[in-house]
């Protein structure tokens, strides 16, 4: 009967950390804003590409409309851009907030947030802070 509880605790905490696992999330704040919270219209983009990856389709994208600032966010597999593509990381972040909400247009504001080693897969307190403007992500 031991053997029996041991191996169900073993087979509910390997469910529950793979469960919990599989997503990105954290917080997009503005730089230099004043007030405690500021709603801009508009769309917030984060986008999760993989650790050396400066060209092609992002792994992940997510959309927030009318995001107020700071706003939280979480990118999970069902953000994946292209069918196939694994969400595994290690990533890079960049977020622009886009006043016509056009993924392709300029960004009023744009932050980076790209570590030496990547942001894992679980990773729950990412911070990335916008800053003026920027036309590329």
């Amino acid at each position: 009967m031991k053997r029996f509880v041991l191996f169900m605790l073993i087979c509910l905490t390997s469910f529950t950390l793979q469960a919990g696992s599989g997503k990105v999330s954290g917080t997009v704040e503005l730089i230099g804003q004043k007030e405690k919270t500021k709603t801009i219209q508009g769309a917030l983009f984060v986008i999760l590409r993989n650790m050396g990856q400066t060209k092609g389709a992002p792994v992940a994208v997510v959309k927030i409309d009318n995001p107020t600032f700071p706003t939280k966010f979480n990118v999970t597999e069902k953000n994946i851009m292209i069918r196939g593509k694994s969400f595994t990381g290690p990533f890079w972040i960049s977020a622009k907030f886009v006043p016509d909400a056009n993924p392709l247009g300029e960004g009023q504001y744009y932050g980076v947030l790209q570590p030496e080693t990547g942001i894992a897969i679980g990773s729950s307190k990412v911070k990335v802070k916008l800053k003026g403007k920027k036309t590329e992500d």
